[in-house]
């Protein structure tokens, strides 16, 4: 009987240190097995942190994207402006207004700073001798009255050059000049109301040459304004004169100055 109460004892001492040995191991286990998910949990942070990182990164070092520069494109534009005109040879004796100007053709654009532009003008103009209309000594005895008008349409070919241009060609400044040939129809009266002595009145057709010389102002590569001078350099001869009353007198167009609105389709 006390042999088998020891052989008990022995046996469960075996078993406690047997269970206090495989809880250990299970402990060590569960402590390696954490630690290594806790190693694989901190690796995928630091990949992932890398990676967005990384991201940054390439979203700092990504450029905008490049904008098309338009090479060509039809466009009109209209404008007003103010010029003078007259008999010759005082074609400059009359001031008046540039009511109405259009035009439209294609801008040519070879590269970022030069182009041609050959298009097609009409302009109205309408004015008198100012030294007249505000001399009210004049206007009241009515000794005196000299008027006209004139119509032109014309072909051109300008040079554009760009002196500033943005990186993304929202904006830009450039210059203009060329070369017009116009036929015009131009009507003069230059009268002494009170008695009609040297009383004129004219209606002339001739061509002129002219340069258009300016500064022109581009946004979003589509809308412009211009600052344009015309510049009459030859004029050809009077082609018909249906109304002299007195003398034989050409009307002509003298210097321009034009502001437009121009748009690119």
């Amino acid at each position: 009987m006390k042999d088998l109460i020891k052989i008990l004892c022995v046996c469960l001492i075996c078993g406690f240190i047997y269970a206090n040995e495989n809880e250990n191991s299970n402990s060590t286990s569960n402590n390696m097995d954490n630690k290594v998910d806790s190693n694989e949990s901190s690796n995928l942070e630091i990949y992932n942190l890398q990676n967005i990182d990384e991201n940054i990164i390439n979203v700092a070092k990504m450029e905008p994207p490049k904008v098309e520069f338009i090479t060509n494109r039809f466009y009109y534009s209209v404008g007003l402006g103010a010029g003078w005109s007259g008999f010759e040879p005082n074609t400059n004796r009359n001031a008046g207004l540039i009511p109405l100007t259009m035009s439209f053709g294609w801008a040519f654009m070879f590269n970022d700073w030069i182009g041609l532009r050959p298009y097609v003008s009409f302009d109205i103009r309408a004015g008198g001798d100012l030294r007249d209309m505000f001399n009210l000594e004049n206007l009241a005895n009515g000794s005196k009255i000299s008027a006209g008008g004139a119509a032109n349409g014309a072909i051109n070919l300008d040079l554009l050059i760009n002196f500033y241009n943005t990186e993304d060609y929202y904006f830009r400044i450039g210059g203009v000049l060329g070369l017009g040939w116009a036929g015009v129809l131009g009507f003069g009266i230059d009268a002494s109301i009170a008695d009609g002595v040297d009383s004129k009145i004219d209606l002339s057709t001739y061509g002129s040459l002219r340069i258009n010389t300016g500064l022109k102002m581009v946004w979003e590569q589509k809308h412009a304004l211009e600052l344009l001078v015309r510049i009459p350099v030859y004029n050809s001869k009077n082609t018909i004169n249906i109304l002299d009353l007195v003398n034989k007198n050409t009307y002509r167009e003298g210097i321009g100055f034009i502001v437009a609105y121009s748009i690119t389709l």
